[in-house]
């Protein structure tokens, strides 16, 4: 397994994850980034007000007794609390419609493509108008999955002594379907066999909006 990182002079970040199997006959392999985002640089203590927009018209579903679970089957999110396609929109104006007990924000995996693509596409795109910082997110993978920190904990100290808190920051995992091994349509995505390579590419670039 290799894993490259590369920066460029555009303000962007490139990860190439790259595998093969060298012993054994079958291995599963589905990394990802879990980097935390927050354009203000925690002046705001959560991402409420980042303005966000994501390309993609469905989710995974999840099981109704383990809501974390991916089924396989997809959800469409067209005029749900799950919405971000038809318009940017910020992370606090539906937040508080998920379940405080489970979920408690967003935590999905939307569904970009059918399969891992041979060209980099943009999945995600978030800004933060007190800073000007945009972030886009750009993956040859199919799902992206978001995460607005629901669960971080305010025992936790940053920089500059800052206290976090839920919702302090974004995740945005570039991947293959997630729980793909127990679900027979995309088990093979995530399947290393001898002599097959895996590769997985995404770019985080920032810029400023004036």
């Amino acid at each position: 397994v290799d894993v490259t990182y590369s920066l460029a002079d555009d303000d962007s970040v490139a990860i190439r994850y790259h595998a093969e199997l060298v012993k054994g006959t079958e291995s599963v392999f589905n990394p990802t980034n879990h980097t935390y985002w927050n354009l203000t640089g925690f002046e705001e203590p959560t991402v409420h007000n980042h303005i966000c927009s994501i390309p993609a018209t469905h989710v995974m579903a999840m099981h109704s007794d383990r809501p974390m679970i991916p089924t396989g089957q997809l959800q469409a999110v067209t005029g749900t609390a799950l919405d971000f396609a038809a318009q940017p929109r910020k992370y606090g104006d539906r937040i508080d419609e998920f379940d405080k007990e489970t979920v408690r924000g967003y935590d999905h995996a939307y569904v970009t493509s059918a399969a891992p693509t041979d060209h980099l596409r943009q999945v995600a795109c978030v800004l933060s108008e007190l800073s000007g910082l945009r972030l886009t997110v750009l993956t040859d993978q199919p799902v992206l999955v978001m995460y607005t920190g629901n669960w971080i904990s305010d025992k936790l100290v940053g920089k500059y002594g800052k206290r976090y808190c839920n919702y302090a920051a974004v995740a945005l995992e570039t991947q293959r379907f997630v729980n793909a091994v127990n679900i027979p349509e995309y088990r093979d995505q995530v399947l290393l066999h001898p002599g097959s390579i895996f590769t997985h590419n995404v770019v985080y670039k920032l810029d400023i909006v004036e």
